[in-house]
This record gives structure tokens, sequence and C-alpha cells, in this order.
């Protein structure tokens, strides 16, 4: 589904330093996969990427490549790749006062066409996406009316209902309360697994990683440390390595996975 190549990537003001460096790695259809590491590690970018989007001032390196079955991500037109993979991106805000149904509607974009505005389809499935987030009762609202919670909660439905193949969400539980975060969690897995959807998260709490993924991108300074299954992951080896911290794991009480805590910091 998803095939990295040598991706190597630095900022053209500083090419001796890279953001991401030769990055191997295959992902299949229907993987859910959190991508961990330290602030500066290269998880945004990656996701960036992935979805195709130009990131100011980022040069890729040649032999990179990025495919998706089987197609480089280069050779897909704008529109086809955005029917295919949709980007939750980090701190994106709106400039123009929509209101939340305009802003969820505008996911269905890829799906629509100069001819014809916004079908039937397109208006269920915002409405779909709005109950699913829970929101409904916003959808009249401009989005600069509503709290940061509820605009989190308005990027990821836009996000949704773009009804891609593969789901990018770049720290996507920014502003959203514990209670949130957990049926936040619960829904991907949902779809992931009702649309055999493949999802790439980007996390800052590392602990929602064994909750959530069957496998995990572990990265530092660019640089891949590990891509396995996330129980492999939850081990002090690797999370030691990517932090630079050592770690304690005990079993989650209640979902039985392992979960990690600081220990000391080196």
């Amino acid at each position: 589904m998803i095939t990295l190549q040598n991706l190597s990537a630095y900022y053209d003001q500083n090419p001796l330093k890279k953001v991401l460096q030769d990055i191997s790695l295959s992902i299949n259809k229907g993987d859910i996969v959190s991508v961990l590491g330290p602030n500066g590690s290269g998880k945004s970018t990656l996701l960036s990427l992935i979805a195709g989007i130009t990131v100011p001032g980022l040069i890729t390196i040649k032999d990179s490549n990025i495919i998706l079955d089987g197609k480089d991500t280069g050779s897909y037109k704008r529109k086809n790749l955005s029917k295919k993979v949709s980007l939750l991106a980090q701190h994106e805000q709106y400039s123009w006062p929509f209101s939340v149904f305009e802003a969820v509607l505008m996911g269905r974009y890829a799906h629509s066409s100069w001819i014809e505005p916004y079908s039937k389809e397109d208006i269920e499935s915002t409405e779909y996406q709005l109950e699913e987030l829970g929101i409904t009762h916003l959808k009249n609202r401009s989005i600069f009316e509503i709290s940061g919670g509820e605009y989190q909660r308005v990027m990821i439905a836009r996000s949704l209902a773009q009804s891609t193949e593969i789901l990018l969400l770049d720290e996507p539980f920014t502003h959203l309360d514990i209670t949130s975060q957990h049926s936040l969690l619960a829904l991907i897995q949902k779809i992931a697994k009702q649309k055999n959807s493949t999802v790439l998260m980007s996390l800052h709490d590392i602990n929602a990683a064994p909750l959530f993924s069957d496998k995990t991108i572990l990265l530092r300074e660019g640089n891949l440390v590990c891509f396995d299954k996330t129980s492999v992951i939850f081990s002090e080896n690797y999370l030691s390595k990517a932090y630079n911290t050592e770690f304690g794991f005990f079993k989650h009480p209640y979902y039985n996975v392992m979960q990690s805590y600081i220990t000391s910091a080196v």
C-alpha cells in the first residue's frame, strides 16, 4: 500500500542536516501505524511527503521514492492523489469564517467537479461525519466561534469526509480532553476496520500507540530507529534509543497492553 524507498530530505538553507535520512519501509493496506519520536525527529515532514504536500524550502533527495499502490506519488494528478490520501496537518487555520458544515464539506472537494456542485452523497457524508464526531449541533456556527477542541473535531471530520484509503493524522489530539481522545481512537479503529483503510498517526503521547496501532514507526533526528509491531517497539532498547531517556514498563490493567513511564533522563 505504502512503500518508502531511501526517503531523504533537507531544507535548502541547511543541506548538511537531513530532516529525514534514508527511510525505507513498507506499510500494508489496513495497517494502523503510530509515528513516534521526540520533537524535531521528522514526524510531520514524513506525513506531509506521503500526502504529496509541498513543504516550503524542503528538498527531497533525487533517489527518494514514495510509492502508493505501486505508483510513485509524483505521477498522480493532485485531485486523484486527494482521493487516495487525506492529511490532517498541525496548526491548520482558515482565513474565512466558514460554517462548521462548510468546513467539513470541503473534505469532499476531491470527489466534486467544476460541472457539478457537491452531490447528495457529499452532503450525506458531511452530515454523517458531523454526527460521528459529535458536532452536528455546531453545523451552522462559524469556525471562528468554536473552542479549540471543537475546531480540532471539525478538522478530523473533514479528513474523514474525504473518504480516502489512506488517512494521515498529525497530532490529532491537540486541544482534545482525555475522553475525546479515547472516543476518537475508537472511531478511527472502527473506520479502519470497516473500510480496510490504512492509518498513520503521529503522536506526542507515546502511551496512546499501544492502545491504537498495530505497528509503530520510531524516529530520532530524521533517522529510522525501528519499524515493527508496537508490542516490539515498547521495550527499553527502542524507546530509550529514540528519546535518550530511561523507561520503565507495565501492563495496562484494562487494555492489557504495555505502557511506559520515564524513570530518569540521561
